[in-house]
């Protein structure tokens, strides 16, 4: 599964094809939407909005930017693709190929570590995280394994 977003869909054709898999868009794996602000530098967020821009700094797990959604509403999407994923394709390994910020929030909710710590994970690009859902428990089996 990939984001459909080029960066991330160009590294799914790779892996897809180097294992003979098949390759499912979905959308759910997308970045968090950040609505009206989303290819704006944070200086200039913070020079034209500066009110909304002190609100995200305060709380950046439960803002929304105009027009966009909170990480939240991120977790909501992704949760929803993972049970459908667990469910679909029980002990099998799938690969899923996505962002930074949905990377984050898999991470916390299978350790079940409160959102508002997701920016203490550092992602670096293309490196491969594993976890493994379990019935019981979930296991980061490995994370940033360049």
């Amino acid at each position: 599964f990939s984001s459909p977003i080029l960066r991330a869909r160009t590294t799914a054709e790779v892996i897809a094809e180097a294992n003979g898999a098949p390759l499912q868009m979905d959308a759910r794996l997308q970045e968090r939407d950040m609505g009206d602000w989303d290819g704006l530098w944070f200086d200039e967020i913070q020079r034209n909005h500066a009110e909304l821009f002190a609100q995200w700094k305060a709380d950046p797990t439960a803002f929304v930017p105009p027009g966009g959604e909170s990480l939240y509403d991120l977790r909501d999407r992704l949760q929803q693709a993972l049970a459908e994923w667990l469910e679909a394709y029980r002990g099998q390994t799938i690969a899923v190929v996505c962002h930074v910020g949905p990377l984050r929030v898999a991470i916390c909710e299978a350790l079940g570590l409160p959102l508002t710590r997701h920016r203490l994970l550092t992602i670096e690009n293309a490196a491969p995280t594993r976890i493994n859902y379990g019935r019981h428990q979930n296991n980061l089996v490995y994370f940033n394994r360049i």
